[in-house]
């Protein structure tokens, strides 16, 4: 079983959500060296065929970063959907072995041209990071 915590959500640096699919300067991230991260992606699909042409390039361009897609879903019709936000169409999970990597992985001059495919290619994005936990002891330990 997959157990995963929220550590933060991708913001504008003032606490607001960034949306579709964009991401704030590098300077405005914070980093954890050395831990293993989930990047997990929550959108729906533009009226265009943007995505399809990122989703052609991006496992290869995520796997050149260390990272690796652990799953990718799509929302079940008909089925109740329970929780504080509107469900979106398409989940898309990747396992990242570090924030740096990840950040590369954004900042990469190479990708200049396939960030934009996903910004426009998806709306109503959610991307949110999460830390690795081997149990759910760390999340109580406050408590």
């Amino acid at each position: 079983m997959l157990l995963i915590a929220k550590v933060s959500a991708i913001s504008d640096g003032d606490g607001a959500p960034v949306s579709s699919g964009q991401c704030p300067p590098a300077d405005r991230r914070a980093t954890i060296p050395g831990m293993t991260i989930y990047a997990l992606n929550l959108f729906d699909l533009a009226a265009n065929d943007d995505y399809k042409a990122y989703s052609r390039r991006s496992r290869d361009a995520v796997e050149r970063h260390g990272g690796s897609v652990v799953a990718l879903g799509r929302l079940r019709d008909g089925d109740r959907h329970v929780g504080d936000s509107e469900p979106r169409q398409v989940l898309v999970l990747v396992e990242w072995p570090s924030r740096e990597a990840f950040d590369d992985f954004l900042a990469a001059p190479d990708h200049e041209d396939l960030h934009p495919l996903r910004e426009h290619g998806t709306e109503r994005y959610i991307w949110w990071l999460y830390d690795r936990l081997d149990d759910l002891r760390p999340l109580f330990a406050d408590r």
